[in-house]
Order: structure tokens, then C-alpha cells, then sequence
């Protein structure tokens, strides 16, 4: 069916899952053919005048790593590079962005930059000056490209390097508070203000202590597994213990500014305080239920702003929203987010806005291509999730996506799902690792049945294959041992009811 006429239909009906399909594919293909030496700007490779928006830079406060979210979990690691080296040809400016605006050591990145990586876009209102996260940001892309791929070489040469010239902008830049505790000041939750202040420089912004809290786990982690840096892990262990704890506001969520004088604003396009659940939920959120509750009602309240008329500006902001769902269990959510990337931000030509299209919650055209990046990545986040060690399959598949195939995700730990099937009540899938791995692969519940290679896998199990039931049947799980190179089939469905074939 013709792009045109399934656009006709998502904006007046069901969104048709061949449309999901055809702008994920879009999505891909418009940043692969963008990335190459240098990353994806907000227009890609493509601009079409001599005056695009935001004059086509790139722009590091959400729209480039959106553009490159998917890159990794899909399969395409290499096309990363371009970004790494663009960061590291800036790092002289980073520095003295670093020791001239703060007087630290290390490197402060910007939050928007081009032919040069100094710190000269802000004004009264637009601080982006003070926003600090950048650096922490690039490192957990750096980090992750690590857990992706296990580059040893890229790790020791170009990713920890990078990694503690950023903690040293952090170890001078925070400040302590007369309880001991350390404070991020001045502090900007990107574009946002609260609801009882108009200025956008702020006391600790949640996104701000989030990305610093994941840069010295990191870290921390590297230094234990590497066997150096022995008494920085230390500092940044105790620099952990010291920093601010994630907080709830007046209205039930998570709180976008851990201050008690600043109050959450809801009715706005960014939602960077969902950052600690962005990539891998962060483990205080992760072992709080009640914080995990804050969260999840932070994701619906933006959503509810996000449902009125007019409020379609900036399309990565749903992507954001959906990734965070996922990670959240909230498969309804999720899907509503892609259903309102696909109706919504794509001309028939299967090209990305900025901004909702038209209608009720739609504005102007803004050729943009985070979209193309955020897409695809909401939707693998929705079927496969992964840390090192552990691999869900469909997390957050909604009932609407009955039946379903996808092929190549990548995962954390160097392991490749190499095809993920599933239909009522049943589920396979094939993994494949370059190395001998521990995996325990999270199944969705109800799984009944289980087979890994043929053989049936019961409660307890034996050998390097063992099946662990979750609390009251929920989250089945499979303890399973990967062979370098050698693909391990995984089935489960209902009992009395039939398996998926499972081949390629």
C-alpha cells in the first residue's frame, strides 16, 4: 500500500502496522546514509537550502543521541566512529571550555556545536552555559559502545581516556552544601524551567546528578575489571555516596530538580529528567518500587500534555518518552509513542519532522532526522532490552502486536539475537555470542514450556541451562550458557498450547 494512503489512515484510524514497519526501515536508511566521518547533524547529510534550522548543527542535548540511538542495538556499531572522533577532534576546546567558563580541570562538552567545540551559544534565556551533562552524556555512549561491542583496544585507548577527562570536570565542578552532600550549580534541565520559576538556571537538576551518578559507577566498574586506577575508583565511589538521591515532588513524580524550592513543569517538549531510565535504569530507581511508581507517573504526566492540540513541537521528546515506557513495562504507553511518531512526523515521502504534521496536534515542517534514530530504537527497546549478563524478550510488546518477527538486535555483553518470533502465547528466538557467555534470558510471562536446542528445560534444570521461575509465575527466566560462535534456539509458549517453528 502506498505511504500516502497509509499515512491517510494512522491520522484518521488505527495506525497500520505495515506503516510502523515502512518508517522504521525509513528511519534506519536516512541515518546510516548520514553517518561517515562525521555524525548525523539535526538535517542529517540534507538540507535543501542555504539557511536550515537551527543552521544545521548538532546539537547534544538530546537531538544528536537520539539521531544515534539505534546504531548500536540494531546492529551497526562502526557507524558510531564518525561521532567519537568528531568529540575527540574538539577535546582542546573542551578543555578550555572547562577552565574558562568554571576553572576545572578535564573537558566541558556543550550542548550545541559545529566547526569548533567552545561554549559560545547562550543567552539570558537560552543558558545552555550552564548546562553540564554533556560530557557524561558522551561518555555512557562511549561506555556503551564498549558493552556492545567488546572492543578491549577502543576501550583502554579512546573510551576510558575519555571517560575520566570528563570525571574531572565533575570532581572540580561540584560543590559542597554544609550537610557534606554535593550540589550541581548553576544546573539546567535542558529548555525547561519550573513551575514556579521562569529562568532555566536552576540547583540541581535530576538529569545533571544522573548522568554524573552512571559516569563514576562506570567508571568504577572499568577500574575493578581493568585492575587500575585503583585509588580514583575510590574518590568516585565516595564522590557516589555524596551525591544528591532522586526525589519525588508535590505531584506524586519523579522530580525534574532535586530542590525543594523548585516545583516539576509538566507542559514541555523535553523530559530530561527521565535520563536515569533513558539506556539502563538506573539501580537506585530500579530497586525502589515507590520510585519506580514516580517514574512511571512522571512518563504519564508528560503524556498527558503531550495528547492536547499543539503540543506535536519536537518529535524526539515522544521517542525519549517511549524509550523510557519500555524500560518502565509500560507497553501502552510505548506504543501510543509510536503511534504517534508514525501517524504524525513523516511526510508520504518518508522523510521526518521535527514537529507534528498538521492536524489537531500538529504545526509547521521542519526537516529533521532525530526522529530517524529515536523510531527504530523505541521499538527494539520495546521487543529486546539488555545489560550485561541478562537479555528480556518483548518487555513492552503491546497486545496490539499479536504476532510479530524481528532480526539482528544487538545486545549488551556481545550477544546477537539473531531472529526474535512470537504469536499468541508463544515465543523463539535464536542468540549467538563470539565468546563463552552466562546469559539469563528474561522470557515474558506466562511461558509454561520451555526448550533451549530441542531439549525441554523444567524448574531447576541442570548443566549450564537452568530455568528460574520469577515471583508469583511473573518473568520466567532461563539461565543458559552461549558457546563462542554456536547460535542457541530458545522456545516457550503456554502449556497445551504449540511452539513457533523455530528456523531462520
Amino acid at each position: 500500500m502506498p505511504s500516502e494512503e497509509l499515512l491517510k489512515r494512522a491520522r484518521t484510524g488505527v495506525v497500520p502496522a505495515a506503516l510502523v514497519e515502512k518508517v522504521f526501515d525509513a528511519g534506519r536508511y536516512a541515518i546510516i546514509s548520514s553517518c561517515g566521518a562525521l555524525p548525523p547533524n539535526l538535517q542529517g547529510v540534507w538540507t535543501g537550502t542555504y539557511a536550515p534550522p537551527w543552521s544545521g548543527d548538532y546539537t547534544h542535548n538530546g537531538n544528536l543521541q537520539t539521531a544515534l540511538a539505534a546504531l548500536l542495538s540494531t546492529g551497526t556499531p562502526e557507524l558510531l566512529l564518525g561521532y567519537f572522533s568528531y568529540l575527540e577532534s574538539m577535546l582542546a576546546d573542551f578543555r578550555e571550555n572547562s577552565r574558562s567558563l568554571f576553572g576545572c580541570r578535564g573537558c566541558y562538552v556543550p550542548s550545541r556545536f559545529s566547526t569548533h567545540g567552545l561554549q559560545n551559544h547562550f543567552n539570558e534565556t537560552w543558558c545552555h552555559e550552564f548546562w553540564t551533562a554533556g560530557g557524561g552524556w558522551a561518555a555512557r555512549l562511549f561506555y556503551d559502545y564498549w558493552q556492545y561491542t567488546g572492543d578491549e583496544a577502543f576501550l583502554v585507548q579512546r573510551a576510558r581516556p575519555f571517560m575520566v577527562e570528563v570525571a574531572d570536570f565533575y570532581e572540580d565542578f561540584l560543590v559542597e552544601d554544609a550537610t557534606g552532600s554535593l550540589v550541581f550549580v548553576p544546573s539546567v534541565s535542558p529548555e525547561n524551567n519550573p513551575g514556579n520559576s521562569a529562568s532555566q538556571a536552576t540547583i540541581n537538576a535530576t538529569m545533571d546528578i544522573a548522568v554524573v551518578k552512571d559516569l563514576f559507577r562506570n567508571l568504577v566498574s572499568l577500574s575493578k575489571a581493568l585492575g587500575t586506577h585503583v585509588e580514583r575508583a575510590l574518590r568516585w565511589e565516595a564522590l557516589l555516596r555524596r551525591l544528591p538521591a532522586y526525589t519525588v515532588d508535590g505531584d506524586g513524580a519523579l522530580a525534574e530538580w532535586v530542590y525543594p524550592a523548585l516545583r516539576n513543569n509538566q507542559a514541555h517538549r523535553h523530559a530530561s529528567h527521565l535520563y536515569p531510565l533513558l539506556y539502563e535504569v538506573d539501580p537506585e530507581i530500579a530497586c525502589d518500587e515507590a520510585m519506580m511508581r514516580a517514574c512511571r507517573l512522571a512518563v504519564e504526566l508528560r503524556m498527558r500534555w503531550r495528547r492536547q492540540p499543539g503540543n506535536g513541537e519536537m518529535g524526539f521528546g515522544v521517542a525519549w518518552l517511549g524509550i523510557v515506557a519500555a524500560h518502565l513495562g509500560m507497553a501502552d504507553v510505548a506504543l501510543e509513542t509510536v503511534n504517534m511518531l508514525a501517524a504524525r512526523y513523516w511526510r508520504p515521502s518518508l522523510v521526518s519532522s521535527h514537529d507534528a504534521l498538521g492536524g489537531a496536534g500538529g504545526g509547521h515542517w521542519l526537516f529533521n532526522v532525530d526522529i530517524c534514530g529515536g523510531l527504530p530504537a523505541l521499538i527494539v527497546e520495546m521487543l529486546v532490552q539488555s545489560s550485561v549478563g541478562t537479555v528480556r524478550l518483548l518487555p513492552a510488546c503491546p497486545a496490539e502486536w499479536e504476532s510479530g518477527r524481528i532480526e539482528g538486535i544487538a545486545c549488551r555483553g556481545q550477544v546477537l539475537v539473531e531472529w526474535l518470533s512470537w504469536g499468541p502465547g508463544r515465543v523463539a528466538a535464536v542468540l549467538r555470542s563470539p565468546k563463552q557467555t552466562s546469559l539469563t534470558l528474561v522470557l515474558p510471562a506466562p511461558s509454561r514450556v520451555v526448550r533451549v536446542d530441542g531439549q525441554l528445560v523444567g524448574p531447576g534444570g541442570g548443566g549450564s541451562t537452568r530455568r528460574v521461575e520469577g515471583a508469583n509465575g511473573t518473568d520466567p527466566r532461563v539461565l543458559l550458557g552461549l558457546a563462542p560462535g554456536t547460535a542457541t534456539t530458545v522456545e516457550a509458549w503456554l502449556e497445551g498450547g504449540e511452539p513457533i517453528v523455530a528456523e531462520g
